[in-house]
Order: C-alpha cells, then sequence, then structure tokens
C-alpha cells in the first residue's frame, strides 16, 4: 500500500511502476505457491505419523483394557509398567522394526489370552519389557545412522 501511494505521489514513468508491480506479484506467487507446497508436506508427514503411531496406542489401550481383567495386584502393577513403557516409547516405527514389532504383537496378544495365568502373564510381560527396550534401542540406532 505504502508502494502504491508512493508511485502515485512521484512523477515515475508508468512504465516503471508497472514493472516494480510485476515483480511484486512474481514474489508474492513465489511465496504463496511456496506456503501451499510446505503445508501438503506436512499434511502427508502427518498422515504418515499419525499411521505409525496408532500401532502404539492401540497396543497401550489394549494392555490398559487387560489391567482391569486381573485380579492379581502384582500382574496389574506389572502391566501398567509394561503400558508406561509403551507410553514413552518412540513413537516413530521404521520397515527394519517390523519383524520386531510382529513379534511384540504375538506377544501382547498371548498376554491376552493367558492373563488369568499369572505365572505365564508375569513372564510374558517382562519379554514384552525386553523386547520394547529392544525397539528403542533400534530405533535411536535408526535415527542416528
Amino acid at each position: 500500500m505504502l508502494l502504491g501511494l508512493r508511485q502515485m505521489a512521484l512523477p515515475v514513468p508508468y512504465q516503471y511502476n508497472l514493472i516494480i508491480n510485476i515483480v511484486l506479484l512474481g514474489a508474492c506467487l513465489i511465496g504463496l505457491i511456496g506456503i501451499n507446497m510446505a503445508k501438503e508436506e506436512i499434511e502427508r508427514i502427518d498422515q504418515k505419523v499419525s499411521e505409525k503411531v496408532f500401532y502404539l496406542r492401540s497396543l497401550r489401550a489394549e494392555l490398559e483394557g487387560l489391567v482391569d481383567g486381573t485380579k492379581d495386584e502384582t500382574l496389574r502393577k506389572m502391566i501398567k509398567e509394561l503400558a508406561e513403557t509403551i507410553r514413552y516409547s518412540d513413537p516413530m516405527s521404521s520397515p527394519q522394526l517390523a519383524a520386531l514389532e510382529n513379534k511384540i504383537e504375538v506377544k501382547a496378544a498371548q498376554l491376552a489370552e493367558s492373563i488369568h495365568n499369572v505365572e505365564a502373564a508375569a513372564a510374558l510381560c517382562q519379554e514384552i519389557q525386553m523386547l520394547f527396550a529392544e525397539r528403542n534401542r533400534k530405533c535411536k540406532i535408526l535415527k542416528s545412522s
């Protein structure tokens, strides 16, 4: 707006003002196109992240549901600790971790089936804890490389 007022106030040939306005329009268009491209990229990454995070959230919700299904206090505590481990676990996944994550899913399903057998469920909780510790180490290695 200030540039427009300046152009009207000063006696400059209209061709120069036209060139300045075209250059400014081009700069604004480039900025708008760049902003639109950045928005689309952010939405694409957000979609990708939400798919990867869903795995951990659903597993944690499943474990929290198991807490209500058991009556043994020690087992309840172990399952709550496992849910906390999952909560603070690295949410991002990688194709290299697919086998390990499948193993965790199988163990979680076994835990759900053996929830009434306290010793077996406790052993599975410890095994899943170790698998998550391994997964987190591998996530850290994958991020640093």
